[in-house]
């Protein structure tokens, strides 16, 4: 009696099994199928409409015949699809396009509804400062990507003072990453006095640092009436001068070698010193390279280490100063160290292959 039971109970769950497998495998060929039905029903409409899309694209005039054929809301989308890979493809920036046909208050409407990466992309791409309010609430989102994606498309719009003040505000105390929120502020394309002014509205020391990475790729930082106004920087916290240094020597201006040369010497940070070791490459002068020569005794091995790498980016004099320091036997250290980046360094030979 109990062995049937068993029997039973083992050929009810096969049966529970085999229903369950049979639901699953339905369910699987039923999504395929309706996923198969509705790719071929986009791609008709895709082919059907791209022409009349992309003659509205060539030409203002043809928006009515554009909208004559949109006859339904699927059909809409797919023609704001249609823009949008358009647009990212050939980096073309169709905002009055999208604005003329009405297509950014969709993604706009939709966005109040429910907030997706892909509408924030679609805005992102569609360029419309009306887009600005639903962007704004969705920088509060606690969803990492959305936030960032939100920035992104905020530094897309042609925003007016308060609202670049606001959302620079904004990004500056937002918890992304250091490099997106540079990535961002240089999406921005502002003029080169812009960021210099916001980089003096910092009251952070992460708003200071990342507007200064900003600022050092700017060939206005070349001019020094530019670069002198990061001169207060120094004074600030480690990190800040450590990019207060980095930038100052982005400006090649020699006149700031005496100047890191005093800061070298009073400065009890490895990483400072560090910087400074790192940022006299840019200067290829006899008086950095007399100060590279002293830096590479210094206790701390990163600093050592930048100030021989640095020699190297001198050319064939930091080369022959190089070869003197790895045959000073007083300090067998210095001279394995610099034997060394005259063996491993690529930029060495390169250096003496040229001459």
């Amino acid at each position: 009696m109990f062995f049937d039971r068993v029997i039973e109970f083992v050929i009810l769950n096969i049966f529970l099994l085999l229903s369950s497998i049979s639901i699953l495998i339905s369910f699987i060929y039923i999504s395929i199928l309706s996923n198969s039905i509705k790719k071929k029903r986009y791609d008709k409409n895709h082919y059907f409409l791209r022409n009349f899309v992309m003659d509205f694209i060539r030409n203002d005039d043809e928006l009515e015949t554009m909208q004559r054929v949109l006859t339904s809301k699927y059909k809409i989308h797919i023609a704001i699809d249609i823009m949008i890979q358009y647009s990212r493809a050939n980096s073309a920036n169709l905002s009055h396009k999208f604005e003329k046909a009405g297509f950014h208050h969709i993604l706009i409407e939709k966005m109040k509804k429910r907030t997706t990466l892909r509408l924030i992309k679609g805005l992102a791409q569609m360029q419309s400062v009306q887009a600005y309010d639903v962007l704004k609430s969705a920088i509060a989102s606690d969803d990492f990507e959305i936030k960032y994606m939100s920035f992104y498309a905020l530094s897309k719009l042609d925003l007016n003072e308060h609202q670049l003040n606001e959302m620079v505000h904004s990004l500056i105390k937002s918890e992304i990453m250091r490099d997106r929120i540079i990535e961002v502020l240089f999406n921005l394309d502002l003029p080169f006095e812009k960021y210099m002014d916001l980089l003096q509205m910092q009251e952070t020391d992460i708003g200071k640092i990342v507007f200064m990475r900003v600022i050092q790729k700017n060939q206005e930082l070349l001019q020094e009436q530019h670069s002198d106004r990061l001169l207060d920087f120094l004074d600030g916290s480690k990190e800040v001068r450590i990019s207060a240094i980095g930038t100052l020597s982005s400006s090649k201006n020699e006149k700031y070698i005496d100047i890191f040369k005093i800061i070298f010497e009073e400065e009890k940070e490895w990483e400072v010193r560090s910087a400074i070791a790192k940022g006299l490459r840019n200067f290829k002068c006899e008086s950095s390279m007399d100060a590279l020569k002293r830096m590479v005794y210094d206790d701390a091995w990163w600093v050592k280490f930048n100030a021989f790498e640095s020699l190297i980016y001198m050319g064939i004099d930091g080369v022959g100063i190089l070869i003197d320091l790895s045959l000073d036997r007083e300090n067998q250290k210095i001279s394995d160290l610099a034997y060394y980046f005259l063996n491993a360094n690529k930029e060495v030979y390169n250096t003496i292959k040229n001459v």
